[in-house]
Parts: C-alpha cells; structure tokens; sequence
C-alpha cells in the first residue's frame, strides 16, 4: 500500500511528456535562431570589411590615374635571353623610341635572361609595340603589356569560318569512323538486350 501510495505521488509530480516535448522543442528554436543571429553577423562583418576594401582599391586606382602613382597600361614587360646581344636601357629607349615617347626604361637581368619595363607616355604606344617584332635579330625581345588595356582595339576578324580540310587528316577522319562504329555497335547491344527484356 504505501509503494502504491508512493508512486501515485511521484506520478503526480513528474513532469508531463507533453510538456517535455514542448521544452525540448523550445530549446533547440532557441539554439537555431542564436545560430542564426550569429550567421547573419559573420554575413554583416564580411559585406562591411568587403565595401571597405572595395572602397581602398578605388581609392588607390584614383591615385593611379591621376598621376600619383604608375598607370600599368602604359607600362611594357620586356625580356630577352642573354646568350645573344645584350641590352641596355639606352638600347630600349632606342628600339621602342619608334613606337611613342619612352618616359622611363628599368632593367633587371640575371646570368641568363634580361628584363625591363619599358614606361612609355601613351597607351597606344604600348598597343603598338605589343603588336612588333622588336630588337636584334640575333636576339629578339619578348614585348608584353603589363596590364592589358581595356579599349585595346584588335583588327576584326573574320565571321568565316576557317576551312578545317587542312586541320583534319586520314588518321583524324579514321579515329571518327572507329568512334562512329563502335556506338553503333554499342546502340544495337542495348536494341537487343531491350527486346530480349520484353519477352
């Protein structure tokens, strides 16, 4: 009698199921929308420290631009082996001389390979001599544009389509054939396997 007394009354003070379920729901909302809060901060702190570095990188291409600083479209990347003739920084000013006014010429060499930026004073003169065979014949200069111009003007090419008889040989024309042959093959396999399945 009395352990029935006594589990009629535990029964009585121990928490309902239901209730149970309802806290243990409440719990993990909670826990979700903490989680939640913290992702849309991390979001928050990455869009703010992104606009700020948007905003230095326009402000240092603004610097570049208005002179305080190199406008890398109007810089040449030159470089040349040294096994032939070697250059100096005269030299480059003569060679790309023909090609606009030269504002500053910089060398860098090692025992094998020289090189140099070439500053020229318009970017049109960097077009131009990215585009020509430059310096010795012995020893001719690599001529690369630092950064590539966005209104560089290339000559237009063609829409026709290039003719491919002269890219596509016996040997190509055979490895399609075999290619060609082999799913049709494969096709078959599968049209006979289906109608074997369907009886």
């Amino acid at each position: 009698m009395v352990s029935d007394l006594e589990e009629r009354e535990w029964a009585a003070n121990a928490p309902d199921p239901a209730s149970k379920a309802r806290e243990e729901e409440e719990r993990i909302a909670k826990k979700q929308k903490e989680a939640i809060a913290r992702i849309h901060a991390m979001f928050a702190n990455k869009r703010a420290s992104s606009s700020r570095k948007e905003a230095t990188e326009t402000r240092r291409e603004s610097v570049a631009n208005s002179g305080g600083g190199l406008n890398k479209e109007k810089v040449l990347k030159v470089s040349w082996e040294k096994s032939g003739e070697d250059y100096t920084a005269e030299k480059l000013r003569e060679v790309f001389a023909k090609f606009g006014e030269v504002e500053d010429v910089v060398i860098k060499s090692s025992r094998k390979k020289g090189s140099a930026l070439v500053v020229m004073a318009s970017k049109e003169a960097v077009v131009t001599a990215s585009g020509n065979v430059c310096g010795h014949i012995s020893n001719p200069l690599l001529v690369l544009p630092l950064q590539a111009c966005v209104d560089m003007e290339f000559p237009p090419r063609s829409m026709e389509p290039e003719p491919s008889s002269n890219l596509i040989g016996a040997g190509y024309q055979s490895f399609e054939e075999s290619i060609l042959k082999k799913l049709q093959k494969m096709l078959f396999e599968v049209y006979v396997v289906g109608l074997i399945a369907q009886s």
